[in-house]
Order: structure tokens, then C-alpha cells, then sequence
């Protein structure tokens, strides 16, 4: 990881204010420069009074001053040394307050990025990718690389100008003392490099997938609770758990013990250089006072060069973060590529028409074998047609060629002589309503659910309840104890099969959609709910003649009101 690296990250909005966030690390650097010189003239007051009268910087502010009474001059540079440690620490509290906000904006930017990058890649991207991982990285990732690489490098920077500058001070003041320090130091931050820096990047990487995998268990677990119970699958999911746990601390246990290191090697170095100077100084009263300035100056420099080198590691360790972040620079190339390309809005008055078409997943291994192949056919403005075949022939692939989520390898999907592309995706979407076996229900109300993508504020209440009525839903939202502000549970879990399937007819209905596309809606219910769905499809079909229906279903029975069946 490099500076470099870390600045073409950087979104171009950022960087300026990334030199304004440099300037205040400057500035935070001067300060606590600055309160720690001030600290020299209290340490000289109290190991020798007398240097207040002599040629040192006190008994020049002494004269200047004009203060004749020592005791009085003591006083005013210790309420002005006081005064300006506060003034110091309020100054470096701003600095950093400005500095944390750049740094949690870069994470909201990343985060916010990640995720609608992944979102954007489209349905076949989801489907090859476990979703527990996308989480993490756009959460997990993106937070430990804004606090564990971003943030800590510009601490780091503060750290090394400030230890620039004591080492600076000290070597005016005493030069051999400077240059022991610098002679211990470097062989032992040197050496510290050489070992750590390979094993670091290991264990970094290894901690995140033990990490991401940790995750998916737990998620797995909860979400296939009852699958889980009958068939005893838990403790099988429990040793895997406690082996993610066994993992984690492993990795961290020797992220720590390399992180310790630092504190123990530089303490060894700044001895050395404290016990050279005990044996040089032999009564030395110049070494003496030198000595005790060291002292001082190392309180401060040795949590520096600490920070400098676990900093440095911790950079290592995360260095990962870097890599996965840098996807959100190529998508935005990407989605910038695609804005050149001006969209042309799909109406449906005529005709839906695949002519040609075949589509094979582009990780198949048998590429040969298409999972539709030179299909062809016209689907009119107010047809109602049904799909059925066996499982695997292509009937859910259809419809995802028909939404835009595929795109045909030969052939073409096109809405009244317009192809069906990225560009023109979304504008088709506006006009279709998609009812999936599984219907989609997030943990919110039933308002919430059937006006998906609405805030309660802006729900249409009264084409929310005639889409209810028409979905055949009225008699339960009655016997909800808030009605449609009631909470329906997370995955719809108060609601059975077929409230279900009628929640998702509701949602195309307050969509106002001109197509309707069921995806096998009804072949997980029991025969008597069927019944009551494929009616209320019916009833929806008698009623509005423009309505295009096409409807997937394993039984031809479910599909009598359609106007023609076509076997796949």
C-alpha cells in the first residue's frame, strides 16, 4: 500500500478537501510541537533556577518582560504555559473534528457507491455472488478502510511530522543526543519492517474471509431455522460457527501480538540511547540538562514512533480494503460510459416481439446447449397468454429476458420495434408489475409493502385501498388491528402463502401496470387458495381488457382464462 494508491482512490470532489485535511495534520503537528517546547522552560525552571538570570530563552523573556521579581516571572510562565496547553487542545479538537468528518464522509461515499454498484451489475452478478459477502464489503469493507487505512494515515502523517520536528528541536539543542536516537531507532523500525510486513498482508486477507464466511453461517442459520430443526442440520452449522470463531481469534491473536511489538522494540532502543548518555554525562551538568530535555521529549516520541509502527501494520493488515474499493472507480467509469448514451423511453401500445432469441448463462459449461434457443414469438396489447413446461426448460429465464435482466446472445426482445436494453430498462420497468412465486416482503407495513419504494408520507391512500379491494384483501385488512399500518414481520412472516401472492397482485395494481407477469404465483399454494388467486387474476382480466397478462404455471388448469398456452 502507497501513498499513490491510497490519493487515486480518492474521488476528485475529495482530493482538494484531502489537501485541506493534510494542512490541519500540518497544523495539529505545530501545536502539539509547540505544547510540548513549551514544557522545556518548566523542566529548566525546576532543575535549575538559575538559568532564568543566565543567556537562556528564559532569562531573555525574563529581561524583556522586565519583571524584576523571579517569583512573579514564575508565576506568568506557568499560567502562560497553562493557558496555551488549553488553547493547544481546543485548537486540536476542531482540527480533528474536521478531520473525522472527511474521513466518515469517504465511508458514506464508499459504502453508498459499493452498494449501487452491486445493485447495477444486474441480476446475473446476484445470482453468482453470495450476498452475505456484498454486505460485508460494503459495510465491513468499506468502514475499516475509511477508520483502519484513511483516518490512521493521516494520524500516521501527523505523528511523523511531529516526530520531524522533535527530532529537529532536539538536534539543535544536542546534537549527539539526536543522532544516538536515530542510530537506535532505525535498526530496530528497520528490522521490524523486514519481518512483519509479508506475514500482515496474509493475515489480513485470511481475517476477512474467516470474517465474510462467519457472516454468511449466521445468516444461514436464522434464515433456515426450520429446515434446520428437522433435519438436526444445527450443530453441523454450530461446528462451523465455532471453527469461524476459532479463525477470527487466530488471525487477530497474531494481528495483536504483532501490533505489541512495537511498544517493546522502540522501548529497547530509547534505553539504549538513555543509558549511553548516563555513561557519557560523568557529571556533565550540559549533559545533565540534556538528559532531562531527552526525557521529556521522548514521553512524546516514543507513542509517536509506536503509532508510526503499528500504524504501519495495521495499513498492511488492511490493505485488502484497498482492492475491493477500487471497484467503485471502474463502476463509475463505467455508469458515466453509459450516461453518454442518451435513453429512449419504451412505450407499449402493440406488440412485444422475441424474435430469434437464444441465451445461455455465461458461466455454462455447455455453452452448445442454450437454455432457450431461436425462440420466437409476439405477444399482442391486452393478451392474456400462460407458459407451462417442465422444470429447467427456460420458462423464469423467458421472463428475464423479457424484463431486461438477460441479454440474448443472438436475437432480440424488442416493445413495439424498440430493443429491449440498459439504456431503456428502467422506463419498461415503470409500466410492468412482476409477481414471483416468492413474493418479496420486506420488514415494514402492509402500506409500506404493497407502495414499495414510497415513503409513508407520499402512499396514495385511496389507490392503495382500491388496489386491496381489487386483490381481493380487503376482509384481512380489516381484521388487522391497524389495518394497513399494521407490521407485517420480517419476510412477511404474519401473512400465509396466499395473502402473500395477493400482496404482490396489490403492489402491480397500485403500480398501475399496463403488463402483468406471474412467475409461477401460485404453484406453492394449496388447490382452494389457487382457485381463489387464478379468480381474482381473472376477475382482474375481465375488468380491464388493455391489461396484458402472461402468466408461468407447471399446471395447464391454472392457465383456462388465457387466451393461448404455449409449451416450452
Amino acid at each position: 500500500m502507497s501513498i499513490k494508491e491510497i490519493i487515486e482512490i480518492l474521488p476528485r470532489s475529495y482530493r482538494r478537501s484531502a489537501a485541506g485535511v493534510t494542512f490541519s495534520v500540518l497544523l495539529r503537528a505545530i501545536f502539539n510541537f509547540a505544547g510540548l517546547a513549551v514544557l522545556i522552560p518548566m523542566f529548566i525552571l525546576m532543575f535549575n533556577a538559575n538559568e532564568i538570570g543566565g543567556s537562556s530563552i528564559l532569562g531573555k523573556i525574563h529581561s524583556w518582560t522586565h519583571i524584576t521579581d523571579e517569583n512573579a516571572f514564575i508565576i506568568m510562565v506557568c499560567i502562560a504555559i497553562v493557558v496555551f496547553i488549553i488553547l493547544k487542545n481546543v485548537v486540536n479538537e476542531l482540527l480533528g473534528t474536521f478531520q473525522i468528518r472527511y474521513v466518515n464522509s469517504l465511508y458514506r461515499y464508499y459504502s453508498a457507491k459499493l452498494f449501487e454498484s452491486y445493485y447495477k451489475r444486474g441480476l446475473l452478478y446476484i445470482k453468482n455472488v453470495n450476498t452475505n459477502s456484498l454486505a460485508h464489503k460494503i459495510n465491513g469493507v468499506c468502514f475499516t478502510l475509511s477508520q483502519n487505512v484513511l483516518s490512521l494515515s493521516f494520524t500516521m502523517l501527523g505523528e511523523a511530522i511531529l516526530l520531524l520536528f522533535i527530532w529537529i528541536g532536539l538536534a539543535l539543542y544536542f546534537f549527539k543526543i539526536a543522532l544516538f536516537t536515530v542510530f537506535c531507532l532505525l535498526p530496530v523500525i528497520w528490522l521490524y519492517f523486514f519481518i512483519v510486513r509479508r506475514e500482515l498482508e496474509k493475515n489480513g486477507r485470511a481475517e476477512n474471509e474467516v470474517r465474510r464466511k462467519q457472516a454468511r453461517i449466521v445468516s444461514e442459520t436464522f434464515k433456515g431455522y426450520v429446515e434446520m430443526e428437522v433435519n438436526n442440520a444445527y450443530p453441523f452449522f454450530k461446528r462451523q460457527f465455532d471453527e469461524g470463531l476459532a479463525g477470527i481469534s487466530y488471525y487477530r491473536e497474531r494481528v495483536d501480538r504483532v501490533l505489541r511489538i512495537p511498544s517493546e522494540m522502540v522501548e529497547v532502543g530509547i534505553i539504549i540511547v538513555m543509558v549511553l548518555l548516563v555513561l557519557i554525562s560523568k557529571g556533565n551538568n550540559e549533559i545533565k540538562v540534556a538528559f532531562g530535555v531527552f526525557a521529556v521529549t521522548i514521553v512524546r516520541m516514543l507513542p509517536a514512533v509506536r503509532t508510526l509502527m503499528s500504524g504501519w501494520a495495521q495499513l498492511k493488515n488492511n490493505a485488502y480494503t484497498l482492492d475491493i474499493v477500487k471497484e467503485v472507480i471502474e463502476f463509475e467509469k463505467k455508469e458515466k460510459e453509459d450516461k453518454e448514451i442518451p435513453a429512449d423511453p419504451v412505450s407499449f401500445q402493440r406488440q412485444i416481439v422475441f424474435d430469434k432469441v437464444d441465451f445461455y448463462f455465461p458461466d455454462s459449461t455447455q455453452p452448445e446447449k442454450p437454455v432457450i434457443e431461436n425462440f420466437s414469438m409476439a405477444i399482442s396489447k391486452g393478451e392474456k397468454i400462460g407458459i407451462c413446461g417442465i422444470s429447467g426448460v427456460g420458462k423464469t429465464t423467458l421472463f428475464n429476458l423479457l424484463l431486461g435482466f438477460y441479454t440474448p446472445q443472438s436475437g432480440s426482445v424488442s416493445v413495439d420495434g424498440k430493443p429491449l436494453n440498459g439504456i431503456n430498462r428502467t422506463s419498461w420497468h415503470d409500466i410492468i408489475g412482476y409477481v414471483p412465486q416468492d413474493v418479496f416482503i420486506m420488514d415494514g407495513t402492509l402500506a409500506e409493502n404493497v407502495a414499495i419504494g414510497e415513503s409513508s408520507e407520499s402512499i396514495d391512500r385511496n389507490r392503495l385501498m382500491k388496489s386491496l379491494e381489487q386483490a381481493n384483501l380487503r376482509t384481512f385488512v380489516d381484521s388487522l388491528s391497524e389495518g394497513i399500518e399494521t407490521h407485517i414481520g420480517e419476510s412477511g412472516s404474519r401473512l400465509s402463502g396466499g395473502q402473500r401472492q395477493r400482496v404482490g397482485i396489490a403492489r402491480t395494481l397500485y403500480k398501475q401496470a399496463e403488463i402483468l407477469l406471474l412467475d409461477e404465483a401460485t404453484s406453492s399454494l394449496d388447490f382452494a387458495t389457487e382457485c381463489e388467486i387464478i379468480k381474482t387474476i381473472s376477475e382482474l382480466s375481465d375488468s380491464n381488457k388493455k391489461l396484458t397478462i402472461l402468466m408461468i404455471s407447471h399446471r395447464e388448469s391454472s392457465l383456462s382464462f388465457c387466451d393461448r398456452i404455449i409449451r416450452l
